[in-house]
């Protein structure tokens, strides 16, 4: 779960986006993201509003990839 900022658009959007962000990586090799939370295999995308701004849940079908998934995000967020 990534809680966004207040800044951040409304939860359809943001989801839209994600989305449409997964896509765009697997469309081409080139564009592959090999440290990108989003560009984890059997991920599922879904955002709703929080208690205080949007939250963004990424959840993995593959167990295997669990940890993988964690690393990632902590490493976006993270500066």
């Amino acid at each position: 779960m990534l809680h966004l900022g207040k800044s951040a658009p409304a939860p359809e959007v943001v989801e839209k986006r994600t989305i449409c962000h997964r896509a765009w990586m697997a469309s081409a090799p080139s564009r592959a993201m090999p440290r990108c939370p989003f560009d984890v295999p059997g991920l599922t995308i879904s955002a709703a509003q929080g208690a205080s701004a949007v939250d963004l849940k990424l959840v993995t079908s593959d167990p295997a990839n669990v940890d993988e998934l964690r690393k990632r995000a902590h490493a976006a967020v993270r500066p």
